[in-house]
């Protein structure tokens, strides 16, 4: 038998990079050869992804899929897994495609009794037909879960509800500092239509009066513009995405930013989880409509407090890190028994 898993994703992204590796790692615990899709141009990607020996990669979706195929045809029981991340079920003509080719290779896939999991997926964008159709993907999982509580009251669940539990994003062994003083906020921001720099200078405003010091920090290389604008703006220290480095390095650099920040204030979902991670203070910088990283801490059961509630504070920071702490490993224990399940849902009887 042998473990299909798709690790395509934005290269240049932390986040992508860490659900993804460990994403890879619940595959790599069903024992069996992995045949991973991944992108052709992110070498650099690629070599930061730790695979288990008996690995083989593929650069080309469609030979990825033929792969498959052959297997189930010559009765090889395959399994199918989806990593971690966002899953839009709006309409248009590339979701649709792709949600009747999983019907069908999930069928297949039964059929030559092999399984299908779908690991801490995120959906937004409902639709009827896109609704639709990952609901059968979802009947068809032997397990599935979400990373939200809204995801699971899509129109996807109308014949089985999903699994909720953290990002798997929590589950990264996180070494947060000890006994330093947390004098920073950071910021990290991704663009959006009619984003207000003057939103941030007031909170960096904020944060100057309480006696921190402010910085930006480059999480995802495609918000290197944002940043450097923001750093000019607001006369705050620029941490860039650094072209000398690798992917990992720029994680490393990254986390002991936060590690030493009292708060995080962002509007990517995985800052806020690595904030939490190191033991700064996730705080949301996004618009009630597009709640993904509070929804998504507020699943987890960890803190996040919203931009305009947002008070920075020396007096209370150790209190809060300490909290932050307990519920992150709080969220990780969660995680591990969703591992065994996974485990358990992929390897039990056929």
């Amino acid at each position: 038998m042998t473990t299909y898993i798709s690790l395509v994703a934005q290269h240049e992204n932390l986040g992508d990079l860490v659900i993804r590796q460990l994403s890879l790692d619940w595959a790599s615990d069903l024992g069996e050869p992995i045949h991973a899709l991944v992108d052709s141009g992110a070498s650099d990607y690629v070599a930061s992804l730790a695979f288990p020996e008996s690995v083989r990669l593929f650069s080309s979706r469609s030979r990825w899929y033929a792969s498959l195929l052959r297997e189930i045809i010559f009765g090889g029981r395959p399994n199918l897994v989806y990593a971690a991340g966002p899953q839009k079920l709006r309409w248009n003509k590339k979701t649709y495609l792709n949600g009747i080719l999983g019907i069908v290779a999930h069928g297949l896939l039964f059929l030559g009794r092999g399984r299908v999991a779908k690991i801490g997926r995120s959906l937004d964008h409902d639709s009827p037909i896109g609704g639709l159709l990952e609901a059968q993907l979802l009947r068809q999982a032997s397990y599935y879960s979400v990373r939200d509580a809204p995801s699971a009251l899509t129109s996807a669940s109308r014949f089985r509800t999903p699994r909720v539990a953290p990002d798997i994003g929590f589950s990264y062994p996180y070494q947060p500092s000890r006994g330093v003083d947390r004098n920073i906020v950071s910021f990290a921001l991704r663009p959006t239509e009619g984003f207000d720099v003057g939103a941030v200078q007031r909170v960096v405003d904020d944060c100057l009066l309480a006696g921190f010091r402010c910085q930006v920090v480059v999480q995802v290389r495609n918000d290197s513009k944002l940043a450097d604008l923001i750093s000019q703006t607001c006369g705050i220290h620029l941490v860039p995405w650094s072209l000398d480095t690798t992917p990992l390095d720029q994680l490393d650099r990254v986390l002991l930013e936060y590690s030493q920040s009292a708060a995080v204030v962002t509007n990517r979902l995985h800052a806020a989880v690595f904030a939490a991670g190191m033991g700064a203070a996730p705080v949301a910088f996004e618009a009630s409509t597009t709640a993904k990283v509070s929804r998504t801490l507020a699943t987890a059961e960890v803190d996040c407090w919203a931009v305009t509630e947002f008070q920075p504070s020396r007096a209370s920071q150790a209190a809060h890190t300490e909290r932050i702490e307990r519920q992150v490993q709080s969220a990780r224990e969660q995680l591990e028994a969703e591992r065994r399940l996974f485990l358990e849902a992929m390897t039990g009887a056929r």
